[in-house]
């Protein structure tokens, strides 16, 4: 497994379920991604069932992150537009060059 320094995440993402139709309802149906798991772009992290069809969620970032926390169990209807999940990310700093003698 893939080993990263997690405590250089700490800007906190809500990822939301997508909103279809306005005011429907899904469920995520499975999780591929658990707490703690680091979460790649275009990964798929669940899979979304709506009345008319089941869909993967991927994560349309385009940086490396961390799941800090799932907000919604496999099975449990959620209105959409609303928070599924948290990934952290690392807080984007400038950096300095360093200028070092040889």
């Amino acid at each position: 497994p893939e080993e990263i320094d997690s405590s250089e995440f700490t800007k906190e993402v809500k990822i939301e379920m997508p909103e279809l139709v306005e005011g429907s309802k899904a469920k995520v149906v499975k999780w591929y991604k658990e707490e703690g798991d680091i979460v790649h772009p275009e990964d798929t992290i669940c899979d979304i069932e709506t009345e008319m069809f089941t869909f993967g969620m991927d994560v349309d970032d385009e940086c490396i992150g961390v799941m800090k926390e799932i907000l919604l169990l496999e099975g449990e209807e959620h209105d959409s537009s609303k928070p599924i999940c948290i990934i952290l990310h690392k807080e984007e700093k400038v950096k300095e060059n360093d200028n070092k003698e040889d």
